[in-house]
């Protein structure tokens, strides 16, 4: 876990995001995205991008899932880059790896890793 001193304004965009997907919370989740947020996945075929879709994605997660959970959530910076977060997360199925992007606040890239 990561200690206070070491809470950016990137990390604490993301902490409140996770905190949103575990109260299931799609309207509080878009705050955090930025208008033209892009999300890529391993598949192509699912990348997605644009705040209303971002929308449309989070309200539809949590009526297909609707026992999501957040544990095991794991923040990591990359040195070089105060923007750029690893993160892992499960959500209930097995551990996942994201790449987020933050700027002015606002995640603004999500890539799923794995």
């Amino acid at each position: 876990s990561l200690s206070s001193s070491d809470d950016s304004v990137s990390v604490s965009v993301i902490k409140k995001y996770y905190e949103a997907i575990s109260n299931h919370d799609a309207s509080e989740m878009i705050l955090l995205v930025d208008d033209n947020v892009e999300v890529t996945f391993l598949e192509e075929e699912r990348n997605w991008s644009g705040i209303d879709t971002a929308a449309e994605k989070f309200k539809m997660w949590f009526q297909k899932c609707p026992d999501v959970i957040v544990k095991d959530l794991k923040i990591s910076k990359r040195t070089d880059n105060n923007e750029v977060l690893i993160v892992e997360c499960n959500f209930g199925n097995g551990l996942r790896k994201m790449r987020y992007e933050v700027n002015s606040q606002k995640i603004t890239k999500i890539e799923h890793l794995s």
